[in-house]
């Protein structure tokens, strides 16, 4: 009987949970919150990887950012929005190509909304759009020592390519995933 109240309790947590979570499209004047996202999560996942000096005056422009592969150009761009209880928790920056191929430029989440599910309700969002709009492919570029390299591989990614990337003087390794549709079916 107890394995059935908690099984009724979860049911209805799960179901209240899915109500408090929204997904929609940036609007004009939210950039400076989605950096304000971008930055938060950056300071928690890459403290392994960048000390706070060098995240510091990367978000604050004294820093050049470079890397060794070039963005896809992207004809079709869209700012994905996760809100949780009317707060902007996440967001992903999604486009693809006139032939179909499409990039991930950024999937970023508030750090007190990680381990939540939020990050694979927008992959899968962006992923039921590629569907939609016949992309074929989505490409990610992570560093290869963040925690994001498993999430990608979770979803189905494998990895295509590497390169380097660089804030200042200070190099990492970063590695492309690549999601296809013909790997998800």
């Amino acid at each position: 009987m107890l394995d059935l109240i908690a099984y009724h309790l979860l049911v209805h947590m799960t179901a209240s949970r899915a109500n408090r979570i929204r997904l929609r499209y940036a609007e004009d004047g939210e950039k400076q919150q989605l950096n304000f996202i971008r930055h938060k999560a950056w300071e928690i996942a890459y403290h392994h990887i960048y000390n706070q000096n060098e995240i510091k005056d990367y978000f604050l422009g004294n820093s050049k950012e470079g890397r060794t592969w070039s963005f896809i150009p992207i004809q079709h761009e869209l700012n994905i929005i996760c809100e949780v209880d009317d707060i902007v928790a996440a967001y992903a920056s999604f486009g693809w190509t006139p032939d179909d191929k499409g990039e991930l430029k950024s999937l970023y989440v508030l750090p007190q909304f990680w381990n939540q599910g939020i990050g694979t309700q927008l992959w899968n969002h962006i992923t039921d759009l590629c569907h939609k709009e016949q992309v074929k492919s989505i490409d990610i570029w992570v560093l290869e020592n963040a925690r994001s390299s498993e999430f990608y591989l979770s979803k189905g990614c494998i990895k295509v390519d590497q390169g380097d990337y660089y804030i200042g003087e200070h190099l990492e390794t970063a590695l492309c995933y690549r999601w296809s549709q013909k790997d998800s079916t």
